[in-house]
């Protein structure tokens, strides 16, 4: 299986999630806290649905494959 571009597919706007951001701080040790975001993208082909968050404050980012992966 290939890793897909952004370009090959279309994002959501951003949404707010409950949750805040749990990335562990390397200086503290401690939960980063702050507001996280999320958008869906959508495949051009329709194979494909993933999530990509981001930390408001803290500027972290990362996907989580959607169920048809």
């Amino acid at each position: 299986m290939r890793q897909y571009s952004d370009l090959e597919g279309d994002f959501t706007a951003w949404t707010a999630v409950p949750e805040p951001c749990s990335k562990i701080v390397v200086v503290s040790g401690l939960p980063c806290g702050h507001p996280v975001e999320v958008r869906e993208w959508d495949s051009h082909d329709g194979a494909y649905t993933d999530y990509q968050f981001r930390c408001v404050g803290g500027g972290h980012r990362w996907w989580v494959d959607g169920s048809d992966s």
